[in-house]
């Protein structure tokens, strides 16, 4: 690059600004700051040298004005003749008349007695004397004042002498100014001084400066003191340097105090510097430059390899590593240079080896397919680590001891070639204790690495592929381009295989969830997603091509027995094999048919391309003949049925939701049917399910709106007539509908849920009912309400009853539970210990519909109850049915054994109620006592009937 294109360049960059910045400030501040540092320090050596030789001066003129004080004195003290010179001065004689007119313009003498005489000159009048100053010319010594007319200052010089005469006088002389200060000869001024006289009180006597001057009070006091010095001061706009000295007379004349100031100007005194001032800012200008040319000399001495390693950094940043530095100095930027390009090159190999990796990381992580996260490693790897041979080997973890290992192809690197060899256990271990990875070198290559053996001389390096403690295989690295791997290299080959690892990882997670989100774990059959997935694909053909297609739904009969008497275990292996059963059984009648499993123990068939409606039937029927033969489960032989429902496309729906709904409800109407049995869809059933579902909602509102009342039927005793006990009996009041009996909404309560919400408010307003009547003063009789399966097996019961009651105030034993002998025997386990805690609270218990469950004595042997009602099934014929009239018998008789009070339901004839009477039955319920009532209603007959006293032969029972 030419001198004045690097010059521009090095101009440009801000490090040469900066740099030549630096060299002109270390020039141009240690230059100004001699040169300030000399121009104060002359200046300041003029200013004293002036000041100095003012002085000196001073103090000379001050002992050359006493001087000639003193001499003018000596001539003064010679006068003896006082006679008047002459005019014309040739014919002066004597020395007073040609001694004295050298210092004197005049000269008078002053009798003590007598008139004035005029020696020479004017006449002068004697100046005003102070105090004291006649006693010194008295005492004969000389005088010398001044006196100051129209700002004219004059000088005389008084002495006492005696005549020739005798005569005694003052002589008075006017003393020159060129006398007394003397001429320029006579001063050794130069041009620039000027002198001033000065007496006590600061007035200017003689003064060389025109103008007024007055004496500054700083400079006033200095004056008054007897010692020399120097001061500054300022006359006439000017400033100027001063000396000051004291003239001091002889002793023979008396001093006046005066003080000679000697002064020069500030810019005459320091007037060589004007010429320092003038020639220093070419002389700083020269210097300078020189240094401004011998900057840039130095800067492109030293800047240009620092330039050419800045453009070797931005063909580095621009990843162009093919062009080094070159510096031809000998210095240490040639070292640097040498060093920089040893950096960009060793870059240029991890700059292509991170690329390289960072390819095979988004080849590798984007993929979930296997296959090509191997081809992908095959094909990546060679250039992350600089190597020609690389190998993948995978673990078959269904085989177990074998694996397969990956070689790229050079014949066809797209598709890598596949070994499978033994995987033995000590190679698995030794991969595992060496997660970093290992060499191979001079050793028989394990079995999975076979097709690298002829590599093992100069080495194979063996990265394991870990995932959580568990090996999924290996890499394997060989025939590298150099004798020593690169360091970075393995470790980024080191980093890959970890990202093999987390994709190998997510292709294992993908596949499982693939299989989880479409598969059901359990039985390997399709789930739910996957069976709605076929049958809209299935839909959508079925109606391009106009066919039928059938939807079965088929639910387990009784499966959650098995659960609970089985355990889950075993319930899930009978799940798994109905799936095998179906799927057989359909593989042999049905090829096109698919099985699918919802959830629990509910399965789907569909059927495509259908010819009619009796194949779907019949294959219904051999699904549910498949479950005739028992399915053997460790050891157990379980017998269990299907209920099947079935809709037909297009006749029972045109898409997925209406299929799947109308199966479901064909499915639920052959359970209600008795289970184990087929139903075709209706449209009947739609329509129930349609007020199944209205009424479900109502009913839940119900609740909220309090739409429900008790109603109460009396217990009458046989023996006395009078009413023993009521049941109450709930109705729901609807709005539009009227009254519904408790048939059509207590099983759908039991189905919902809303039984235990429905139970708890029909005991709180029964126990609250009865003590209203108790408060009001009828007759107290218990109380009898159902307890429901729901409610014995929810829990809280005993505590539920115990605060109702509080709450109510009622005594318990005016309270009645009933339960039904299937709810007794469904919740056997919590009926042992819930009826215990309720008989101990002392309500009654009472076995409602006896005789149409398990009639077991057990129970009524072991549970507390005190009363058994006999259902109304016998009662209806018990007079005309001998079998009916024996089964009554024979409760009443086994109800007395066990010492309980029997109750006949649904009585209604005269000759029913006198047959139960010759039976020994103690009290009978019905139309022929009395139909349900209102609350109302019941209390008016409570009033009328009265109640029976309470028994005391049976102490178990509560409604004597």
């Amino acid at each position: 690059m030419p001198n004045r294109s690097l010059t521009r360049s090095l101009l440009r960059s801000r490090f040469g600004r900066r740099l030549l910045l630096l060299f002109l400030v270390c020039s141009l501040l240690p230059m100004t700051a001699l040169a300030i540092l000399s121009f104060g320090t002359v200046t300041r050596q003029l200013r004293e040298g002036s000041q100095g030789r003012l002085e000196h001066t001073g103090r000379a003129l001050a002992a050359a004005v006493a001087e000639r004080l003193h001499f003018l004195d000596g001539d003064m003290a010679q006068v003896s003749d006082v006679s008047p010179c002459p005019a014309i001065p040739d014919d002066r004689e004597g020395p007073t008349c040609d001694g004295l007119n050298y210092a004197l313009s005049s000269l008078s003498f002053i009798p003590d007695a007598g008139a004035r005489s005029v020696i020479f000159g004017t006449p002068v009048k004697a100046p005003a004397l102070r105090p004291g100053q006649q006693q010194d010319l008295d005492a004969g010594r000389s005088l010398v004042v001044a006196s100051v007319t129209d700002s004219q200052p004059l000088f005389y010089m008084l002495r006492k002498i005696s005549t020739t005469r005798g005569v005694h006088g003052l002589l008075v002389g006017q003393i020159y100014d060129e006398y007394l200060w003397g001429t320029p000869e006579q001063n050794p001024l130069i041009p620039t001084m000027q002198l001033h006289i000065v007496d006590r009180s600061s007035q200017v006597l003689h003064r060389s400066i025109k103008g007024d001057v007055s004496i500054p009070e700083k400079v006033a006091r200095r004056l008054g003191s007897d010692s020399a010095g120097t001061f500054e001061w300022d006359v006439a706009d000017e400033s100027y340097l001063a000396a000051y000295s004291p003239i001091a007379t002889p002793e023979e004349i008396i001093n006046p105090a005066w003080t000679l100031v000697l002064s020069e100007g500030r810019a005459a005194a320091v007037a060589p510097m004007a010429q320092f001032r003038r020639t220093f800012p070419w002389v700083a200008l020269a210097s300078l430059g020189a240094a401004l040319l011998l900057t840039l000399g130095l800067l492109r001495r030293h800047l240009a390899p620092l330039h050419a390693l800045q453009e070797g950094t931005q063909r580095l940043a621009n990843q162009q590593f093919d062009e080094p530095v070159e510096i031809s100095s000998s210095d240490e930027f040639a070292d640097l240079a040498e060093s920089f390009n040893k950096m960009a090159d060793r870059i240029a190999r991890q700059f292509k080896s991170l690329a390289a990796a960072a390819e095979a990381d988004q080849a590798v992580l984007s993929s979930v397919d296997t296959p090509r996260i191997v081809a992908t490693v095959l094909d990546r790897m060679r250039d992350v680590c600089a190597c020609d041979l690389v190998t993948v080997t995978l673990l078959d973890s269904s085989t177990g001891g074998q694996a397969t290992t990956y070689l790229s192809d050079p014949l066809d690197p797209e598709v890598p070639r596949a070994y499978v060899a033994q995987f033995r256990r000590d190679d698995a271990n030794r991969l595992l204790r060496k997660p970093q990875g290992f060499t191979l070198r001079n050793e028989a290559p394990p079995p999975y690495l076979a097709p690298l053996a002829s590599s093992m001389d100069q080495g194979v390096r063996i990265l394991p592929l870990i995932y959580q403690g568990e090996l999924l295989g290996a890499i394997a690295l060989a025939a590298f381009r150099s004798t020593q791997p690169d360091v970075d290299d393995l470790r980024q080959a080191d980093r890959v295989a970890g990202q093999v690892v987390l994709a190998l990882a997510n292709a294992r997670m993908v596949d499982q969830i693939r299989s989880l989100a479409y598969f059901d774990s359990l039985t390997g059959l399709p789930n739910r997603v996957s069976f709605k997935r076929k049958l809209t694909e299935e839909l959508e053909r079925s109606a391009l091509q106009q066919r039928k297609l059938a939807v079965c739904f088929l639910d387990l009969d009784h499966f959650s027995r098995i659960n609970d008497t089985l355990g889950h275990r075993l319930g899930d292996r009978l799940v798994q094999e109905v799936a095998h059963r179906l799927r057989a059984c359909c593989r042999k009648h049905a090829p096109a048919a698919d099985v699918a499993r919802l959830g629990g123990d509910e399965f789907t068939v569909i059927v495509p391309d259908l010819p009619d409606d009796d194949m779907i039937s019949q294959l219904a029927a051999r699904l549910l003949e498949s479950f005739n033969t028992p399915f053997a489960l460790d050891g157990h032989e379980v017998f269990i049925s299907a209920s099947i429902g079935i809709a037909v496309f297009p006749t029972d729906g045109m898409d997925l939701e209406s299929l799947l709904k109308n199966a479901d409800l064909a499915m639920y109407q052959a359970k209600r049917r008795g289970r184990n049995t087929v139903e075709l869809f209706a449209t009947s059933m739609g329509i129930s399910a349609n007020k199944r579902l209205t009424l479900e909602n109502e009913l839940r509102r119900a609740i909220d709106l309090e739409q429900f009342a008790l109603w109460y039927q009396p217990v009458v005793d046989l023996k006395t007539g009078q009413v023993a006990s009521a049941e109450a009996l709930v109705r729901w009041e609807h709005p539009t509908d009227g009254l519904i009996l408790p048939a059509e909404f207590i099983p759908l309560c039991e189905e919902t849920g809303l039984i235990n919400v429905l139970g708890e408010w029909i005991l709180r307003a029964a126990c609250c009912q009865n003590r209203s009547w108790e408060e009001a003063g009828l007759a107290s009789i218990p109380i009898a309400i159902n307890l429901s399966g729901q409610q014995l097996r929810g829990g809280g019961t005993v505590e539920l009853v115990r605060q109702v009651l509080e709450a109510a105030k009622l005594d318990p034993r005016h309270l009645i539970l009933e339960l039904t002998e299937s709810t007794l025997m469904e919740g056997v386990g919590d009926a042992k210990t819930v009826l215990p805690a309720l008989s101990a609270l002392g309500i009654g218990l009472a076995i409602d519909d006896f005789g149409t469950g398990y009639s077991s004595l057990s129970y009524l042997k072991h549970f507390p109850v005190n009363t058994l009602k006999i259902d109304k099934s016998f009662i209806r014929d018990v007079t005309t049915n001998p079998n009916d009239a024996a089964i009554t018998a024979a409760i009443v008789a086994m109800g007395h054994a066990l010492d309980l009070r029997v109750v006949a339901e649904g009585v209604e004839t005269e000759a029913q109620m006198q047959l139960l009477r010759r039976l020994g039955c103690d009290l009978i319920q019905g139309h022929i006592v009395s139909r349900p009532m209102t609350a109302n209603d019941f209390a008016r007959y409570l009033r009328q009937k009265g109640a029976s006293p309470r028994p005391t032969s049976r102490p178990r029972a509560t409604l004597a």
